[in-house]
């Protein structure tokens, strides 16, 4: 399984790929945006360090199988 990551910055800029509608000034569209912008890197800041943590800890259990492997085979022997 491959650990995936998220760019916060560049995931964050997609999200502002959008035009202002017309009924809104555009202080608050800017508003708005850097709101949603700054959502977006946090999101995928914890999600990095979930998925970091997760795969760590996936690793981990993989090493004490191997380490369990190893000294099963070697009692059986």
């Amino acid at each position: 399984m491959s650990k995936m990551t998220i760019d916060p910055e560049k995931f964050a800029l997609a999200l502002l790929q959008k035009e202002k509608p017309a009924d809104i000034d555009n202080e608050t569209f800017i508003k708005e945006n850097l709101l949603l912008y700054c959502e977006a890197v946090v999101a995928c800041s914890r999600f990095n360090e979930l998925e970091e943590d997760q795969f760590s800890n996936m690793k981990e259990n993989e090493i004490k199988q191997i380490i369990s492997d190893i000294l099963g085979a070697r009692l059986n022997a």
